[in-house]
């Protein structure tokens, strides 16, 4: 006659709840007394078996504090089910004081009169994966049992017989909340009797894993075709002939969701538990199932994206690496392994720091630690060693990922090598140099040779009055110019190597304009150059670099107004106290959107406009640097062919 969960062997219902992998506990009262736990929860909990009896709060007193025992109480009082996924616990574990995850039911078992007996309580360490998606590992630890459990459950078997001979009205009870543990348990749980493995009793959670399948009184591999076969058909009858239990982690099982309908490749965790009579002779199986398919599936899709991620990374020319958020790095790419010649072992615990210059690493240490406070990436150019021995420059990026609480959960680095860029600023920065030396001795000749010229002419002004002396002044005004474009290409070089001396004294403004502006009136003399002086007051400045500023305005303005010989000078203080310098044109203008522009290295408006006028495109760079440098600001208004309006403003002394 078939087993139903009334009539099954008390022993039978003990060992599932002993052997069970899922950590279950009995409890009652309203003071939640502990009145059975088996191996699995005793671990969870990291106690012995002296806590039954107790009351939870004595027995596990760390989970003061925490919402259990006001839920278990709940439960007990009310009759209402709880249950929770991911459930943050703090228990002692090893003498420490850790935080575990668990998906839980907290299940009232209650008598023929609606009260309820007690709690029965089911719960799965989460852990792994709430932590990281990587490991799905649900069931594995909690599915092994060692020799010493199974000899443990015997001997609790024992002693539940010798209760059941004294009390037999305790042991009716007994069997009843075993029964409902079995019935109401989250695992699926069935018992396959004799060699045919006959279906003697499935459990709800077990029949939902193979809905509309009639199982109870059939043989297995009659109820489930699809199985002969499969290596699952192998096992289960190894385990009856030898009597070893065996657990199966993540088995593949190819089985229909559905009885008639398609076979589809499904994954589950077994756990098969050999049952034995007093002879010790097998007569059936108990089965725990689990079906893990989204979890694996899940996992292979991580797995699959963290595959594609390598492969890609490996491919791109940038150095990546990823770590986690105390810093240990998890992955290196390709690039890094070429670049050190180590492997991935050797280059995480003690290659990279060693690979940095020495003298970026405070730098770098203290940028690192600013950006975890911040959450802002890290960049700084800085040098490692090659597999050559040789420091190449780079620019280094960290940049912490951060979750929805603002908190970093990992860091991903890309190293970018800009040694080329670095060589190229070299040379550039030393062929300037060179142009301007090599410029600048023929210079500082010709003008010597003007100003003794000059004194020569003085003596012949009786001869020709003011024509040789003219001229050759002329000629030293362009020399001059020609002087300022060499001492132009000579600013460039040391602002970009920051080296520029600003030499800050009282200046006249007004007086500073009127030189500028006279010597630039004889220079073009065909130019209407107009003055307001509407403020006269001093300021702090290097004369000579006001004066170039000044003179590239004035020069623009000349260059790029070929149809008028006009230009505006206005000296005057803004509302907001600074002393300023603006200078209008009536010439080509400049479009609304290269008005920043025109202020970085090299820039020229237009690709038409600078085939008409010449340049290098580094004066109002220079001007603007000079400027900053005083701590003062440089506008611009202008519009297509209505001319500019280029303005600089300077601190009153």
């Amino acid at each position: 006659m078939p087993v139903n969960a009334n009539n099954f062997p008390m022993e039978y219902l003990y060992e599932v709840l002993s052997l069970s992998p899922n950590a279950t506990g009995i409890y009652t009262g309203e003071d939640v007394i502990i009145l059975a736990a088996n191996h699995a929860m005793l671990r969870i909990w990291s106690k012995k078996k002296d806590v039954i009896g107790k009351p939870m709060g004595e027995a596990i007193p760390e989970l003061s504090g925490q919402p259990f025992l006001d839920i278990l109480k709940n439960v007990y009082l009310s009759g209402v089910d709880y249950q929770a996924e991911d459930m943050p616990a703090q228990l002692v574990i090893d003498g420490v004081l850790q935080t575990r995850y668990f998906d839980f039911l907290y299940k009232a078992v209650k008598n023929t009169e609606g009260k309820t007996e007690c709690i029965l309580h089911t719960a799965t360490d989460v852990t792994s994966r709430y932590l990281s998606m990587e490991k799905v590992d649900l069931l594995d630890n909690n599915l092994k049992l060692t020799n010493k459990e199974l000899i443990a459950a015997n001997d609790q078997l024992n002693a539940i017989n010798e209760e059941l001979i004294q009390a037999q009205r305790e042991s009716e009870l007994e069997r009843q909340r075993l029964s409902d543990f079995v019935m109401q348990a989250p695992a699926g749980i069935c018992v396959l009797r004799g060699e045919q493995l006959v279906y003697e009793l499935v459990n709800p959670a077990y029949q939902k894993l193979l809905p509309t399948r009639e199982l109870i009184g059939r043989p297995l591999f009659e109820a489930l075709p699809e199985l002969v076969g499969q290596p699952v058909e192998d096992i289960l009858l190894n385990v009856y002939h030898t009597g070893i239990s065996c657990a199966l982690h993540e088995l593949a099982v190819p089985i229909a969701s559905l009885e008639g309908l398609e076979v589809e490749e499904r994954y589950f965790t077994f756990n098969y538990l050999p049952l034995k009579d007093t002879v010790s002779e097998t007569k059936g199986i108990l089965v725990f199932a689990y079906e893990v398919t989204d979890q694996v599936i899940a996992r292979k899709k991580v797995e699959e994206s963290e595959r594609h991620f390598r492969h890609l990374s490996d491919l791109v020319p940038a150095k990546i690496s990823n770590a986690q958020a105390n810093g240990e790095i998890t992955f290196f790419n390709q690039q890094w392994l070429d670049f050190s010649g180590m492997d991935f072992e050797e280059l995480r615990d003690f290659g990279y720091h060693s690979m940095m210059h020495p003298e970026e690493i405070p730098d770098f240490i203290a940028g690192l630690k600013k950006s975890a406070e911040t959450g802002i990436p890290l960049e700084m150019e800085m040098r490692f060693r090659n597999i050559h021995g040789k420091y190449i420059w780079h620019l280094n990026i960290a940049s912490p990922i951060l979750d929805e609480q603002g908190n970093i959960k990992m860091w991903v680095g890309s190293t970018t090598d800009i040694q080329k860029l670095k060589e190229e600023e070299q040379r550039k920065g030393d062929f300037v140099s060179m142009l301007s030396h090599e410029l600048k001795t023929p210079v500082t000749s010709i003008k010597g040779y003007v100003q003794l010229l000059l004194k020569l002419a003085d003596k012949e002004e009786l001869l020709s009055p003011g024509k040789l002396k003219s001229s050759l002044v002329r000629i030293d005004k362009l020399v001059v110019q020609l002087t300022n474009l060499i001492y132009d290409m000579l600013d460039l070089t040391r602002i970009e190597a920051d080296q520029v001396k600003i030499k800050l004294e009282p200046l006249n403004l007004e007086e500073l304009v009127a030189e500028v502006t006279e010597d630039l009136r004889f220079i073009n003399p065909k130019h209407q150059i107009n003055v307001d002086y509407g403020f006269k007051g001093v300021v702090n400045a290097d004369k000579n670099k006001i004066s170039q500023v000044l003179i590239n305005f004035i020069s623009n303005a000349i260059k790029y107004a070929p149809k008028s010989d006009v230009v505006d000078i206005s000296v005057f203080k803004t509302e907001d106290g600074m002393a300023a310098v603006s200078v209008r044109d009536y010439g080509i203008g400049i479009d609304e959107k290269e008005h920043q522009k025109v202020f970085e290295r090299f820039y020229r408006v237009e690709e038409q406009s600078s085939k008409v006028f010449s340049g290098f495109g580094i004066g109002l760079f220079l001007a603007q640097s000079i400027i900053s440098r005083h701590h003062g600001k440089i506008f611009i208004d202008s519009q297509i062919g209505k001319g500019s309006v280029f303005t600089f403003t300077l601190p009153v002394r």
